[in-house]
């Protein structure tokens, strides 16, 4: 039986969590470590990629304003602690947008956590992902 997972916890060193308490992970290779670590069986792994911001501008009726959007595919991977293999893979794309005038601003202010925040949205709500953490094949 393993220990519990607090005892795991207390070999995690400040500076592997910083003030946060979060582990930041740079690579798979650290999250496997971590997860094996912590006496887990698999993990969630998560990558951004293919960032995009587009900003449109109107000026008329005498105000200027500007839509910012931005959008990241976030790829998320399930792996297979005991074999290192990937057990699901899926690539979701995240948005937000805001719009700035010269009077008031609506929208997050912090995009890049709303485009995570999204994406993960439109994963809790993938079929193939939801079979997968009930441990049933996808239909």
């Amino acid at each position: 039986m393993a220990p519990p997972v607090g005892h795991h916890e207390n070999r995690v060193s400040q500076e592997q969590t910083g003030e946060t308490g979060q582990i930041r992970l740079a690579n798979p290779g650290d999250a496997v470590r971590w997860g094996k670590l912590a006496g887990a069986r698999a993990i969630l792994v998560g990558t951004i990629n293919q960032i995009r911001t587009e900003t449109k501008s109107f000026q008329g009726y005498g105000v200027a304003t500007a839509r910012t959007i931005v959008s990241a595919e976030v790829r998320v991977r399930i792996i297979d602690l005991e074999s290192g293999q990937v057990q699901l893979s899926k690539t979701v794309t995240g948005a937000a947008d805001k719009l700035d005038t010269e009077f008031a601003q609506s929208g997050d202010t912090d995009l890049a956590y709303s485009i995570v925040r999204d994406a993960i949205e439109k994963l809790a709500e993938d079929k193939d992902f939801l079979a997968f953490i009930k441990g049933r094949p996808a239909k």
